[in-house]
């Protein structure tokens, strides 16, 4: 008989050092739940939760549904949605302040999806190696 795989949590970790737009260092924390190939993605400068924002790859791009929405965010969290979905071939959760609004939002926007990406990468080459 064969069993289900064991669920298993793994959190990554980083921070973004302080920009004009942010002046606190702003905090990036991924959850990975095993055996799903879901991620939960949190980022922000306090402890605030924030609005949060589901994307799943579909067979016709990707689905993105807002579960807590905050006034002013609805059509970036909706790009940064697609983006990370599309990038990452997962379901994801995203959910925290979010830096949107502007030219300066765009780079430091820019600058956390890259840090999400590169934390994604390690995790996968991590489960690829049996880590």
């Amino acid at each position: 008989m064969e069993h289900a795989a064991e669920p298993r949590i793994k959190i990554a970790y980083s921070s973004l050092p302080p920009t004009l737009l942010t002046p606190q260092a702003r905090h990036v924390q991924l959850t990975f739940l095993y055996p799903s190939s879901s991620i939960f993605i949190w980022t922000g400068t306090d402890a605030a939760m924030g609005p949060i924002s589901v994307g799943m790859p579909g067979l016709n791009g990707v689905n993105v549904a807002r579960l807590q929405q905050a006034s002013g965010t609805g059509e970036a969290i909706d790009r940064v949605m697609r983006l990370l979905t599309t990038r990452l071939r997962r379901q994801v959760f995203i959910a925290g302040n979010l830096p949107f609004g502007g030219d300066e939002a765009e780079e430091e926007t820019r600058a956390l999806l890259a840090e999400i990406i590169r934390l994604e990468k390690e995790e996968s080459q991590s489960q690829a190696n049996g880590a």
